[in-house]
């Protein structure tokens, strides 16, 4: 017997799933000590993902309906005893199935302060859709370039030099689907590169940013933390003494605690780079949002010597859900690269040249100088109202930069106390403590995102009060 499911229907599939079996138990149309499908086996029946199937078989198990015979299958529980089986019979075991929807999607919560949210009010929809109309006059129905579609390389790469001085041509920049997928390749790249050479290190920013820094142990590579001065960025004289391969640098805003590394420090660690011969992975995420000042050109612009691998995004400046990245390759290993046509290419070929005519029509330029004085107005108002409300409770880091603000909350309370407190009065937010990779390094003072991208200014008020309140009200 398998469940009628609706797609279209607002109720979720698992839910369905769920009510599904649940009310046929009851019923009795589904017999006790009955065995139900397999996870695999009703997946696929159903057309539905593994997940899905999970998140209901999970449910049923926790009210009771469902019971699990180790190396046998799932079963209909016996509701009319307080034995789910008679005596004789195999020991029941819990159903052990991976937890899903543990908690409810940041986008549920009246206030997200998700830093990588973008303000969707002031999306350029209506030019946005005519570029992808265009795009598919003529749509690519194949695969396409293997690193990236032509138009928006050469498009990029024009961008590129006049925003930030990055010095490239079209065919050392690689598209992905996101800055992780990217850093994928890189790690792949990398240790083809050095077969037989043992393991490899690369060295990363203490605090620095945990999702890049994963990836490169899941591929293998031994991570060096390396502190971060709050003022000029990574520290060179706890760097010199070792030699990575790699080191990962956010030196236009440092993730988490937002500093701008000066010139003078970048030229120093462009030599360090060149005589330790390693390469500085530049990861300048959201470099197109500056509040104060000129911009500081990229590290990869100041770089005579081929040390630097530049990567930039279009989710911070643009659009999340486009999935959209690149990297810049210093020429001598774009060789390397042809060996990695195998992995593909993982982002739309038909949201490349979309994107590429947005940027070629001008809309990309105009989008961008709307975008800084919407953020800068909402970067002024979210210190400004923080400083009002929590006064000497929050220690800011003041960066100018980017779509969040840290804070540094001075409270009884640990980090997780907080997040969990600002949850329940419905506000999401993160902590930063995963940003260290020693758990001793970790401070004592929580460090905590307020992301305002997505708020309007009354929102941020709202989300301010209802923060004080469930912290110290």
């Amino acid at each position: 017997m398998l469940p009628l499911i609706n797609p279209q229907s607002p109720i979720p599939l698992f839910d369905q799933i769920y009510s599904f079996f649940k009310q046929s138990i009851i019923d009795g149309n589904i017999a006790k000590d009955a065995k139900l499908p397999s996870i695999r086996q009703l997946s696929r029946s159903l057309g539905v993902s593994n997940n899905t199937i999970i998140a209901a078989y999970q449910q049923l198990n926790d009210e009771g309906y469902l019971v699990n015979i180790p190396r046998k299958g799932l079963f209909v529980a016996n509701l009319e005893t307080e034995e789910v089986y008679p005596k004789g019979k195999p020991t029941i075991a819990r159903l052990a199935l991976p937890r899903v929807l543990t908690d409810k999607p940041r986008a549920q919560y009246a206030f997200n302060l998700n830093q990588a949210a973008i303000d969707e009010a002031g999306f350029p929809m209506k030019e946005w859709r005519k570029c992808i109309n265009w795009a598919l006059d003529k749509p690519s129905l194949q695969y396409g370039g293997y690193f990236g579609e032509p138009a928006l390389k050469k498009t990029l790469a024009t961008y590129l030099f006049q925003s930030r001085g990055v010095k490239t041509q079209p065919e050392q920049i690689v598209i992905g689907s996101g800055t992780i997928q990217l850093m994928g390749l890189l790690a792949t790249l990398f240790k083809n590169r050095a077969k037989g050479k043992g393991v490899r290190q690369i060295a990363f920013e203490e605090p620095g940013y945990q999702s890049s820094r994963q990836i490169w142990l899941d591929y293998g590579y031994q991570a060096l933390p390396i502190e971060v001065n709050e003022q000029t960025g990574i520290r060179l004289d706890l760097l010199t003494p070792h030699q990575p391969d790699l080191v990962y640098l956010t030196p236009s805003h440092q993730y988490p605690l937002g500093c701008i590394m000066p010139v003078a420090h970048r030229l120093q660690v462009l030599q360090w780079a060149q005589e330790k011969h390693s390469y500085l992975i530049e990861d300048d995420y959201d470099s197109e949002f500056r509040f104060k000042g000129k911009p500081i050109p990229a590290l990869q612009a100041l770089d005579t010597h081929e040390r630097v691998i530049y990567s930039g995004t279009f989710s911070k400046a643009f659009l999340p859900a486009l999935r959209l990245a690149y990297i810049v390759l210093p020429p001598h290993l774009l060789p390397y690269l042809q060996d990695l046509q195998h992995l593909g290419q993982s982002a739309s070929i038909n949201m490349q040249r979309a994107m590429a005519i947005f940027m070629q029509e001008g809309y990309w330029d105009r989008h961008l100088r709307k975008m800084r004085k919407v953020y800068r107005q909402k970067y002024a108002y979210t210190v400004g109202y923080i400083q009002e409300v929590f006064q000497e409770k929050v220690t800011l880091a003041y960066h100018y930069a980017g779509l969040n603000v840290l804070m540094k909350v001075h409270s009884n309370d640990s980090e997780q106390m907080l997040v969990d407190k600002a949850r329940q009065t419905n506000v999401w937010l993160m902590g930063k403590s995963d940003s260290w990779l020693l758990p001793g390094n970790i401070p004592d003072t929580p460090h905590l995102s307020f992301g305002f991208g997505k708020l309007t200014l009354e929102q941020i008020k709202e989300a301010v009060d209802a923060l004080y309140k469930a912290w110290f009200g």
